[in-house]
């Protein structure tokens, strides 16, 4: 089982997003490392999925989302860090 991250999938229409104040949980999935890795992969663009998506999946392994420049860069480094949870 790989691990679980803080970004949800709506249950209906397959929207990526993180929790906010008021959002009803149970309309919503977490999304397994795995999960999250085949939605980025399979997205069009890297702005397809929302930044703050991006921000928390990266903060669970320590790394800044603001910090890089290059998303070809990011998602490296992301899936560099998140490799012994997959």
């Amino acid at each position: 089982m790989t691990k679980q991250l803080e970004v949800l999938r709506h249950k209906e229409d397959g929207q990526i997003t993180v929790a906010y104040n008021g959002i009803n949980l149970d309309n919503y999935d977490y999304l397994t490392v795995d999960e999250f890795v085949k939605e980025v992969e399979s997205a069009d663009m890297w702005s397809d999925i929302d930044d703050e998506v991006y921000a928390k999946a990266l903060e669970e392994y320590d790394l800044d989302y603001s910090s890089y420049d290059d998303p070809d860069t990011m998602w490296s480094d992301f899936l560099k860090a998140a490799e012994n949870d997959r």
